[in-house]
Protein backbone atom coordinates (compact mmCIF):
# COMPACT_ATOMS: atom_id res chain seq x y z
CA UNK A 1 0.00 0.00 0.00
CA UNK A 2 1.17 3.27 -1.01
CA UNK A 3 1.98 6.05 1.95
CA UNK A 4 -0.40 8.37 0.46
CA UNK A 5 -2.87 5.18 0.72
CA UNK A 6 -1.74 4.59 4.47
CA UNK A 7 -2.45 8.53 5.78
CA UNK A 8 -6.02 8.76 3.38
CA UNK A 9 -7.23 5.33 5.80
CA UNK A 10 -5.57 7.49 8.86
CA UNK A 11 -6.97 10.36 8.10
CA UNK A 12 -10.69 8.13 7.64
CA UNK A 13 -10.31 6.79 10.90
CA UNK A 14 -9.55 9.95 12.38
CA UNK A 15 -12.46 11.69 10.72
CA UNK A 16 -14.87 8.62 12.15
CA UNK A 17 -13.49 8.46 15.35
CA UNK A 18 -13.69 12.61 16.21
CA UNK A 19 -17.22 12.54 14.07
CA UNK A 20 -18.60 9.66 16.27
CA UNK A 21 -17.70 11.04 19.61
CA UNK A 22 -18.52 14.34 18.57
CA UNK A 23 -21.97 13.58 17.70
CA UNK A 24 -22.98 11.48 20.29
CA UNK A 25 -22.49 14.32 22.10
CA UNK A 26 -24.33 16.91 20.42
CA UNK A 27 -27.66 14.37 20.39
CA UNK A 28 -26.92 13.29 23.85
CA UNK A 29 -27.18 16.74 25.38
CA UNK A 30 -30.00 18.28 24.11
CA UNK A 31 -32.01 14.92 24.58
CA UNK A 32 -30.99 14.66 28.11
CA UNK A 33 -32.25 18.34 28.54
CA UNK A 34 -35.57 17.36 27.01
CA UNK A 35 -35.87 13.94 28.94
CA UNK A 36 -34.86 15.93 32.31
CA UNK A 37 -37.94 17.86 31.86
CA UNK A 38 -36.38 21.24 30.17
CA UNK A 39 -39.09 23.33 27.85
CA UNK A 40 -38.59 22.94 24.41
CA UNK A 41 -36.74 26.71 24.58
CA UNK A 42 -34.08 25.57 27.09
CA UNK A 43 -33.75 22.42 24.32
CA UNK A 44 -32.80 25.10 21.81
CA UNK A 45 -30.56 27.11 24.38
CA UNK A 46 -28.52 23.65 24.25
CA UNK A 47 -28.38 22.95 20.69
CA UNK A 48 -27.77 26.54 20.56
CA UNK A 49 -24.51 26.78 22.03
CA UNK A 50 -23.47 24.22 20.41
CA UNK A 51 -23.86 25.52 17.04
CA UNK A 52 -23.01 28.97 18.32
CA UNK A 53 -19.33 27.95 18.50
CA UNK A 54 -18.84 28.29 14.16
CA UNK A 55 -19.85 32.08 14.29
CA UNK A 56 -17.53 32.68 17.70
CA UNK A 57 -14.29 30.83 16.39
CA UNK A 58 -15.00 30.16 12.81
CA UNK A 59 -12.65 32.74 11.54
CA UNK A 60 -10.31 32.21 14.02
CA UNK A 61 -9.90 28.41 13.62
CA UNK A 62 -9.47 29.38 9.84
CA UNK A 63 -6.83 31.70 10.50
CA UNK A 64 -5.33 29.31 12.83
CA UNK A 65 -5.17 26.58 10.64
CA UNK A 66 -3.21 28.64 8.02
CA UNK A 67 -0.81 30.04 10.31
CA UNK A 68 0.15 27.34 12.60
CA UNK A 69 -0.85 24.09 10.40
CA UNK A 70 -3.99 21.93 10.44
CA UNK A 71 -2.62 18.83 12.53
CA UNK A 72 -2.22 20.89 15.31
CA UNK A 73 -5.68 22.62 14.93
CA UNK A 74 -7.64 18.88 14.78
CA UNK A 75 -5.44 17.82 17.45
CA UNK A 76 -6.71 20.86 19.43
CA UNK A 77 -10.72 20.02 18.53
CA UNK A 78 -10.48 16.33 19.68
CA UNK A 79 -9.05 17.99 23.13
CA UNK A 80 -11.89 19.88 23.48
CA UNK A 81 -14.37 17.41 22.18
CA UNK A 82 -12.79 14.99 24.86
CA UNK A 83 -12.43 17.34 27.69
CA UNK A 84 -16.02 17.75 27.78
CA UNK A 85 -16.61 14.45 27.86
CA UNK A 86 -14.75 13.71 31.05
CA UNK A 87 -16.25 16.69 32.64
CA UNK A 88 -19.84 14.33 32.34
CA UNK A 89 -18.11 11.68 33.50
CA UNK A 90 -16.86 13.22 36.31
CA UNK A 91 -20.09 15.27 37.46
CA UNK A 92 -23.37 13.27 35.97
CA UNK A 93 -25.89 13.97 38.22
CA UNK A 94 -24.97 17.82 38.54
CA UNK A 95 -24.46 18.64 34.84
CA UNK A 96 -27.72 16.80 34.04
CA UNK A 97 -29.20 19.14 36.43
CA UNK A 98 -28.31 22.73 35.20
CA UNK A 99 -29.07 24.38 31.82
CA UNK A 100 -25.78 26.11 32.18
CA UNK A 101 -23.40 23.24 32.37
CA UNK A 102 -25.06 21.60 29.68
CA UNK A 103 -24.94 24.58 27.56
CA UNK A 104 -20.96 24.91 28.53
CA UNK A 105 -20.22 21.14 27.50
CA UNK A 106 -22.42 22.15 24.12
CA UNK A 107 -20.15 24.78 23.72
CA UNK A 108 -16.88 22.45 24.12
CA UNK A 109 -18.46 19.89 21.50
CA UNK A 110 -18.97 22.49 19.41
CA UNK A 111 -15.13 24.30 19.29
CA UNK A 112 -14.43 20.83 18.78
CA UNK A 113 -16.46 20.29 15.73
CA UNK A 114 -15.73 23.50 14.15
CA UNK A 115 -11.47 22.07 14.28
CA UNK A 116 -12.32 19.01 13.29
CA UNK A 117 -14.26 19.65 10.31
CA UNK A 118 -12.69 22.92 8.90
CA UNK A 119 -9.22 21.08 9.40
CA UNK A 120 -10.16 17.35 8.17
CA UNK A 121 -11.43 19.39 4.78
CA UNK A 122 -8.02 21.52 4.63
CA UNK A 123 -5.86 18.33 5.36
CA UNK A 124 -7.55 16.39 2.10
CA UNK A 125 -4.56 18.51 -0.42
CA UNK A 126 -1.86 17.30 1.59
CA UNK A 127 -3.04 13.57 0.94
CA UNK A 128 -3.85 12.83 -2.37
CA UNK A 129 -3.39 14.69 -5.91
CA UNK A 130 -5.60 17.17 -7.23
CA UNK A 131 -6.85 14.28 -9.91
CA UNK A 132 -8.12 12.40 -6.50
CA UNK A 133 -9.61 14.79 -4.76
CA UNK A 134 -13.62 13.96 -5.09
CA UNK A 135 -12.33 10.32 -4.04
CA UNK A 136 -10.68 11.17 -1.47
CA UNK A 137 -13.22 13.32 0.18
CA UNK A 138 -15.73 10.51 -0.71
CA UNK A 139 -13.93 8.16 1.11
CA UNK A 140 -13.54 10.83 4.22
CA UNK A 141 -16.87 11.54 3.91
CA UNK A 142 -17.64 7.83 4.21
CA UNK A 143 -15.79 6.56 6.98
CA UNK A 144 -17.02 9.38 9.08
CA UNK A 145 -20.45 8.90 7.95
CA UNK A 146 -20.93 5.40 9.05
CA UNK A 147 -19.58 6.49 12.41
CA UNK A 148 -21.09 10.07 12.70
CA UNK A 149 -24.45 9.66 11.57
CA UNK A 150 -25.08 6.12 11.54
CA UNK A 151 -23.06 4.21 14.18
CA UNK A 152 -24.36 7.86 16.57
CA UNK A 153 -27.51 7.71 16.72
CA UNK A 154 -27.83 3.77 17.03
CA UNK A 155 -25.76 3.90 20.10
CA UNK A 156 -27.83 6.94 21.24
CA UNK A 157 -31.25 4.41 21.09
CA UNK A 158 -29.42 1.95 22.47
CA UNK A 159 -27.78 3.39 25.16
CA UNK A 160 -28.59 6.57 25.97
CA UNK A 161 -31.72 5.76 28.26
CA UNK A 162 -30.15 3.33 30.47
CA UNK A 163 -26.94 4.80 30.92
CA UNK A 164 -25.88 8.49 29.88
CA UNK A 165 -22.19 7.76 30.86
CA UNK A 166 -22.19 4.96 28.44
CA UNK A 167 -22.56 7.58 25.77
CA UNK A 168 -20.10 9.92 26.94
CA UNK A 169 -17.32 7.10 27.85
CA UNK A 170 -17.84 5.91 24.74
CA UNK A 171 -16.93 9.68 22.90
CA UNK A 172 -14.09 9.98 25.07
CA UNK A 173 -12.91 6.54 23.88
CA UNK A 174 -13.55 8.15 20.30
CA UNK A 175 -11.56 11.09 20.60
CA UNK A 176 -8.70 9.75 21.91
CA UNK A 177 -8.54 7.46 18.92
CA UNK A 178 -8.78 10.15 16.68
CA UNK A 179 -6.21 11.88 18.47
CA UNK A 180 -3.70 9.16 17.85
CA UNK A 181 -5.16 7.92 14.82
CA UNK A 182 -4.01 11.24 12.70
CA UNK A 183 -1.88 11.02 10.26
CA UNK A 184 1.39 13.34 9.68
CA UNK A 185 1.35 14.59 6.18
CA UNK A 186 4.22 17.35 5.22
CA UNK A 187 2.42 20.18 4.84
CA UNK A 188 2.72 21.26 0.99
CA UNK A 189 2.31 24.87 1.21
CA UNK A 190 4.41 26.98 3.85
CA UNK A 191 2.01 29.54 5.53
CA UNK A 192 3.35 33.44 4.03
CA UNK A 193 1.42 35.31 6.96
CA UNK A 194 2.42 37.56 9.46
CA UNK A 195 0.26 38.24 12.70
CA UNK A 196 -2.89 39.04 11.80
CA UNK A 197 -2.19 39.13 8.20
CA UNK A 198 -4.53 38.33 6.13
CA UNK A 199 -7.32 37.24 8.87
CA UNK A 200 -10.19 38.13 6.68
CA UNK A 201 -9.07 37.00 2.91
CA UNK A 202 -11.06 33.91 3.64
CA UNK A 203 -14.20 36.25 3.56
CA UNK A 204 -13.18 38.27 0.94
CA UNK A 205 -12.74 35.50 -1.56
CA UNK A 206 -16.03 34.33 -1.10
CA UNK A 207 -17.32 37.84 -1.27
CA UNK A 208 -15.64 38.41 -4.80
CA UNK A 209 -16.36 34.87 -6.18
CA UNK A 210 -20.17 34.65 -7.51
CA UNK A 211 -20.09 31.15 -7.57
CA UNK A 212 -18.13 30.32 -3.83
CA UNK A 213 -20.67 33.70 -2.79
CA UNK A 214 -24.16 31.69 -3.81
CA UNK A 215 -23.44 28.26 -2.61
CA UNK A 216 -22.34 29.95 1.17
CA UNK A 217 -25.30 32.00 0.96
CA UNK A 218 -27.56 28.27 0.10
CA UNK A 219 -25.60 26.65 2.96
CA UNK A 220 -26.46 29.38 5.49
CA UNK A 221 -30.12 28.61 4.53
CA UNK A 222 -30.31 25.55 4.40
CA UNK A 223 -28.57 25.54 7.66
CA UNK A 224 -31.17 27.75 9.49
CA UNK A 225 -33.89 24.61 8.47
CA UNK A 226 -31.03 21.74 9.46
CA UNK A 227 -30.97 23.74 12.77
CA UNK A 228 -34.51 24.08 13.71
CA UNK A 229 -35.16 20.41 12.66
CA UNK A 230 -32.54 19.39 15.07
CA UNK A 231 -34.49 21.23 18.18
CA UNK A 232 -38.01 20.50 16.65
CA UNK A 233 -37.44 16.63 16.19
CA UNK A 234 -36.79 16.01 20.06
CA UNK A 235 -40.38 17.22 21.39
CA UNK A 236 -42.19 16.40 18.47
CA UNK A 237 -40.41 12.74 18.33
CA UNK A 238 -41.44 12.56 22.52
CA UNK A 239 -44.60 14.43 21.94
CA UNK A 240 -47.98 11.92 22.58
CA UNK A 241 -49.79 13.99 20.34
CA UNK A 242 -47.16 13.26 17.59
CA UNK A 243 -44.78 10.35 17.08
CA UNK A 244 -44.36 9.50 21.17
CA UNK A 245 -41.42 6.87 20.08
CA UNK A 246 -39.47 8.05 23.36
CA UNK A 247 -35.58 8.67 23.27
CA UNK A 248 -34.70 5.59 21.69
CA UNK A 249 -36.97 6.78 18.61
CA UNK A 250 -34.99 9.77 18.39
CA UNK A 251 -32.11 7.83 17.93
CA UNK A 252 -33.77 5.75 15.11
CA UNK A 253 -34.62 8.51 13.24
CA UNK A 254 -31.17 9.79 13.30
CA UNK A 255 -29.91 6.06 12.17
CA UNK A 256 -32.21 6.93 9.40
CA UNK A 257 -30.78 9.81 8.60
CA UNK A 258 -27.28 8.09 8.71
CA UNK A 259 -28.16 5.26 6.29
CA UNK A 260 -28.81 7.85 4.12
CA UNK A 261 -26.25 9.72 4.27
CA UNK A 262 -23.98 6.48 3.78
CA UNK A 263 -26.22 5.80 0.34
CA UNK A 264 -25.16 9.37 -0.77
CA UNK A 265 -21.59 8.84 0.54
CA UNK A 266 -21.19 5.37 -1.71
CA UNK A 267 -23.47 6.75 -4.62
CA UNK A 268 -21.90 10.26 -5.03
CA UNK A 269 -19.27 9.01 -7.99
CA UNK A 270 -21.90 7.32 -10.00
CA UNK A 271 -24.18 10.00 -9.43
CA UNK A 272 -21.96 12.45 -10.12
CA UNK A 273 -20.99 11.05 -13.90
CA UNK A 274 -24.74 10.90 -14.36
CA UNK A 275 -26.19 14.18 -13.37
CA UNK A 276 -23.41 16.44 -12.87
CA UNK A 277 -21.93 18.87 -10.34
CA UNK A 278 -24.52 21.00 -10.76
CA UNK A 279 -27.61 18.50 -10.58
CA UNK A 280 -25.59 16.80 -7.35
CA UNK A 281 -25.56 19.76 -5.50
CA UNK A 282 -29.49 20.19 -6.32
CA UNK A 283 -30.16 17.44 -4.11
CA UNK A 284 -29.60 18.57 -1.06
CA UNK A 285 -32.05 21.92 -1.22
CA UNK A 286 -34.86 19.51 -2.71
CA UNK A 287 -34.28 16.82 0.17
CA UNK A 288 -33.92 19.86 3.01
CA UNK A 289 -37.45 21.48 1.62
CA UNK A 290 -38.63 17.96 1.90
CA UNK A 291 -37.52 17.42 5.30
CA UNK A 292 -38.44 20.04 6.84
CA UNK A 293 -42.37 19.48 5.38
CA UNK A 294 -43.00 16.37 6.58
CA UNK A 295 -43.37 16.87 10.07
CA UNK A 296 -44.97 20.14 8.99
CA UNK A 297 -47.66 18.37 7.93
CA UNK A 298 -47.88 16.51 11.05
CA UNK A 299 -46.99 13.14 9.07
CA UNK A 300 -46.47 9.57 10.85
CA UNK A 301 -42.95 7.92 12.22
CA UNK A 302 -42.70 6.06 8.41
CA UNK A 303 -43.03 9.39 6.43
CA UNK A 304 -40.20 11.08 8.90
CA UNK A 305 -37.43 8.28 8.90
CA UNK A 306 -38.00 8.56 4.86
CA UNK A 307 -37.71 12.28 4.96
CA UNK A 308 -34.49 11.67 6.85
CA UNK A 309 -32.95 8.94 4.68
CA UNK A 310 -33.15 11.38 2.13
CA UNK A 311 -32.28 14.20 3.96
CA UNK A 312 -29.08 12.24 4.76
CA UNK A 313 -27.79 11.58 0.96
CA UNK A 314 -28.70 15.22 -0.18
CA UNK A 315 -26.31 16.47 2.42
CA UNK A 316 -23.54 14.44 2.07
CA UNK A 317 -23.65 14.79 -2.13
CA UNK A 318 -23.41 18.19 -1.59
CA UNK A 319 -20.53 18.21 1.34
CA UNK A 320 -18.37 15.90 -0.91
CA UNK A 321 -19.07 18.28 -4.00
CA UNK A 322 -18.43 21.09 -2.27
CA UNK A 323 -15.41 20.09 -0.40
CA UNK A 324 -13.77 19.03 -3.78
CA UNK A 325 -14.53 22.03 -5.51
CA UNK A 326 -13.33 23.94 -2.73
CA UNK A 327 -9.95 22.71 -2.84
CA UNK A 328 -9.64 22.78 -6.74
CA UNK A 329 -10.31 26.74 -6.81
CA UNK A 330 -8.97 28.10 -3.59
CA UNK A 331 -5.06 28.44 -3.57
CA UNK A 332 -3.65 26.24 -1.03
CA UNK A 333 -2.14 29.47 1.53
CA UNK A 334 -6.29 30.29 1.38
CA UNK A 335 -7.87 27.24 2.07
CA UNK A 336 -8.18 27.01 5.47
CA UNK A 337 -9.68 30.33 5.83
CA UNK A 338 -12.03 30.13 2.57
CA UNK A 339 -12.93 26.85 4.27
CA UNK A 340 -13.78 28.64 7.56
CA UNK A 341 -15.34 31.85 6.17
CA UNK A 342 -17.51 29.65 4.07
CA UNK A 343 -18.77 27.57 7.24
CA UNK A 344 -18.84 30.57 9.26
CA UNK A 345 -21.67 32.40 7.13
CA UNK A 346 -23.20 29.25 6.22
CA UNK A 347 -23.53 27.17 9.44
CA UNK A 348 -24.31 30.44 11.24
CA UNK A 349 -27.70 29.57 10.23
CA UNK A 350 -27.50 26.09 12.61
CA UNK A 351 -27.67 28.19 15.48
CA UNK A 352 -30.46 30.77 14.30
CA UNK A 353 -32.27 28.08 13.44
CA UNK A 354 -31.51 25.73 16.63
CA UNK A 355 -31.93 28.55 19.15
CA UNK A 356 -34.80 30.70 18.13
CA UNK A 357 -36.95 27.47 17.08
CA UNK A 358 -37.37 26.71 20.52
CA UNK A 359 -39.09 29.62 21.50
CA UNK A 360 -41.11 29.87 18.52
CA UNK A 361 -42.37 26.24 19.40
CA UNK A 362 -43.77 26.98 22.42
CA UNK A 363 -45.45 30.24 21.26
CA UNK A 364 -46.96 28.63 18.09
CA UNK A 365 -46.86 24.95 18.30
CA UNK A 366 -44.50 22.50 16.80
CA UNK A 367 -45.84 22.31 13.28
CA UNK A 368 -45.96 25.77 13.03
CA UNK A 369 -42.39 26.21 14.05
CA UNK A 370 -41.65 23.52 11.48
CA UNK A 371 -43.53 25.92 8.52
CA UNK A 372 -42.21 28.50 9.84
CA UNK A 373 -38.68 27.08 8.96
CA UNK A 374 -39.37 25.37 5.83
CA UNK A 375 -39.21 29.10 4.54
CA UNK A 376 -35.39 29.13 4.25
CA UNK A 377 -35.17 26.02 2.61
CA UNK A 378 -37.65 27.00 -0.11
CA UNK A 379 -35.72 30.40 -0.57
CA UNK A 380 -32.52 27.93 -1.04
CA UNK A 381 -34.39 25.67 -3.44
CA UNK A 382 -35.81 28.80 -5.52
CA UNK A 383 -32.22 30.77 -5.20
CA UNK A 384 -30.36 27.58 -7.12
CA UNK A 385 -32.74 27.14 -9.75
CA UNK A 386 -32.26 31.21 -10.67
CA UNK A 387 -28.61 31.77 -9.50
CA UNK A 388 -26.93 30.41 -12.38
CA UNK A 389 -25.03 28.12 -10.19
CA UNK A 390 -24.37 25.88 -13.63
CA UNK A 391 -21.25 28.10 -14.04
CA UNK A 392 -18.10 25.66 -14.10
CA UNK A 393 -16.04 25.21 -11.43
CA UNK A 394 -13.09 27.19 -13.01
CA UNK A 395 -15.42 30.15 -13.31
CA UNK A 396 -15.61 30.46 -9.31
CA UNK A 397 -11.96 30.59 -8.99
CA UNK A 398 -10.69 34.22 -8.10
CA UNK A 399 -6.83 34.21 -7.82
CA UNK A 400 -5.66 35.05 -4.10
CA UNK A 401 -3.59 37.90 -5.61
CA UNK A 402 -6.57 39.95 -5.88
CA UNK A 403 -7.99 39.75 -2.49
CA UNK A 404 -4.65 39.60 -0.02
CA UNK A 405 -3.96 43.29 1.09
Amino acid sequence: MKPSDISLWRMSTAMAASGLGITLMKIALPTLTGTTGFSTAAIGLVTGAITIAWPLFGLIAGWGLDRFGRIAGYRMGTLAAGAAALIFLTFPETVEQQITLLGLLGLMVGIGEVLTETSGQTIVPDLVDKHSLHRGNSMLQGAKTVAATLLAPFLIALLLAPSPLAVFFLAAVATTLSFFALPKPARSTQSTQKGLQGFFDGAKFLLRSPVHRWITILLMAMSITWGAWMTLIIPYALSEGHLNIGVSGIGYVMTAMGCGSLIGAFFYQPLRTWLGDAKVRALDPIATLIFILVPAFGFGLEAVLLSALVAGAGGVTWSISIASFQQETVHPTLLGRTVAAYRWIGWTGFFAGSSVSGFCADLFGLQTAFFFFAAPALLALVAYLFAGLTTRAAEGAVAPSEIVD
